[in-house]
């Protein structure tokens, strides 16, 4: 009798229940959904390039975006709320207050152009949770590729368009934001963006806020993120009395602000006023932020720092234009600084070679003053001459000022011939603008193409230059290295070092012998680049 094998327990195949896994869902809003009953199946911005089909009403199709929110609000997960084109009506009385994302959420737009949300009814609250058309709790809330306009046209008060508070996080990219504003005498208030609370950190970024009632972007209550590539206006009315910021971070709060156009925020004047940049605090925690790359024109203050005693916040504002602010040539028009509060801001362009007027510099800009506390100059920077630019500076997004000089330092773009062309070739430099300094000594050459020599170097406007190079014999790729700090630009700084490598493959003739009598001629072929004879 064959003995049974015995098979240990813990080898023995066992049936287990499966972890349940909830899966990111996808959810689609469009006005021609409306009067659809459920289990309809519909198509989603049909005969647009993202057109969607196959979609059922009240499962994945919805004509509200209310009902599409409250349905990702039921999933743990990510999911997507998409907007066909349309404009949709944001009643946030009929809703009770604010529209809640309190599970992540990606809230998205069929294009700015295209995809319109408009606040049809005033915020429950001037402030607050439901002082916001949407707000995010404790969560991950991105809003991409659409317009969001507060209608003030029309009356409407609203006193912020996306809140996020609680911890939450998230990006509004590729977003318009207009006319968010709370009409109440005196008082101004309504911003497009408003990030609150420790842990909370959002960024806004290639986006256009316009219009809003006290500003653009407001990070508050030691609250951080980032505000980059976009375009503030603020709504004018210089001495309306009230405030207006294209990004205001109070109360703790830091920001890192980039690559932005900020213009027109011109309410009253400091340290209580109109400024394209606020840094400052109520509540003893001071707030910070740095500053880079940015363009700030036509505000009645550049960067506004500090409320007074004991507000110690900070700022480190480098490689920003700072210009045409207040015309009357108010005091800190460029940048104030009050009381205890300080400001580090090296390498900006302040409207003019001279720099700013300062209370060591009487005879600088009017238009973009700075107050004592402002740490504008230093004599041992050579790049630009003194910390001061002397001309105007690109805009430019950076995270830090080594990458914001490297952004605004001029960088030579190197192009050569088309393939297939024969020695002696030109090869073009070209600067962003007219520079200085520069000659072909700063050029050196090398590669695999042979030993090529600049034979002539001209140029007729300081900002493209010619090199003839002779001497390449081979295929192979010619490497044009542009030594850094040759050249110096308008603003004062010098260029970065780049290396380009340039294909060289010149049309050739090859000859060979055919075997036949002795005597015959000896047939020659040319042999092109893509290997077809001529």
């Amino acid at each position: 009798m064959a003995k049974r094998l015995r098979i240990p327990r813990n080898l023995c195949p066992q049936l287990l229940n499966l972890e349940e896994r909830a899966v990111p869902a996808s959810f689609y809003v469009d006005n021609a959904f409306i009067g659809q009953p459920d289990g309809t199946t519909v198509t989603f911005n049909q005969g647009q390039s993202n057109e969607v089909t196959g979609l059922t009403i009240g499962t994945n199709a919805f004509a509200s975006f209310g009902d599409a929110i409250t349905k990702a609000n039921g999933d743990a997960v990510a999911d997507t709320v998409f907007l066909a084109n349309g404009s949709f009506n944001v009643d946030q009385t009929a809703n009770g207050g604010a529209f809640l994302i309190t599970n992540p959420l990606d809230f998205v737009g069929s294009g700015l152009t295209n995809t319109t949300l408009v606040a049809v009814s005033d915020t429950v609250a001037s402030f607050g949770t439901d002082g916001s058309l949407f707000t995010a709790v404790g969560t991950t809330f991105n809003v991409s590729n659409l317009t969001a306009d507060g209608d003030n046209d029309s009356g409407i008060n609203v006193a912020a368009a996306f809140r996020y508070e609680g911890g939450a996080d998230g990006m509004v990219d590729t977003v318009t934001i207009q006319d968010v504003q709370f009409s109440n005498p005196g008082v101004s208030i309504g911003y497009g963006v408003v990030v609150t609370g420790a842990g909370t950190d959002v960024t806004v970024s290639n986006s256009t806020l316009t219009d809003g009632g006290r500003g653009g972007v407001r990070f508050d209550d030691l609250a951080t993120g980032e505000v980059l590539g976009s375009k503030l206006s603020g709504r004018g009315g210089v001495g309306d009395n009230t405030l207006n910021f294209g990004v205001d971070v109070t109360d703790g709060s830091f920001a890192l602000i980039s690559g932005n156009l900020i213009t027109g925020f011109s309410g009253s004047s400091p340290p209580l006023g109109g400024a394209g940049i606020q840094v400052a605090s109520n509540t003893g925690n001071p707030s910070s932020a740095t500053i880079l790359g940015n363009t700030l024109d036509g505000n009645y203050t550049g960067i506004q720092v500090g409320l007074g005693a004991p507000d110690a916040s900070f700022v480190n504002a480098q490689f920003n234009n700072i210009i045409n602010n207040d015309p009357s040539g108010g005091e800190g028009s460029g940048i104030f600084v009050d009381s205890t509060a300080t400001s580090t801001a090296f390498n900006n362009f302040f409207g003019n070679p001279t720099g700013p007027q300062a209370p060591d510099n009487p005879n600088g800009n009017t238009s973009s003053s700075v107050t004592a506390g402002v740490d504008y100059k230093d004599a041992t920077i050579t790049d630009p001459p003194n910390g001061i630019a002397t001309g105007m500076l690109p805009i430019a997004v950076s995270t830090n000022p080594t990458e914001a000089k490297t952004a605004a330092s001029p960088t030579a773009t190197v192009t050569g011939p088309p393939i297939g062309t024969n020695a002696p070739i030109l090869v073009s430099i070209a600067f962003p603008g007219p520079v200085t300094g520069f000659d072909q000594t700063d050029v050196t050459l090398s590669g695999t193409a042979g030993m090529g020599t600049i034979t002539s170097f001209t140029t007729s406007d300081n900002t493209t230059f010619i090199a003839t190079v002779a001497g390449l014999n081979q295929q192979g790729v010619l490497t044009v290295a542009i030594a850094g700090g040759a050249a110096t630009d308008g603003a004062g700084l010098t260029n970065n070092a780049s290396t380009t490598d340039i294909p060289f493959q010149p049309i050739f003739d090859r000859g060979y012998a055919v075997s036949g009598d002795a005597g015959a001629s000896t047939p020659v072929f040319g042999v092109n680049p893509d290997g077809s004879t001529r």
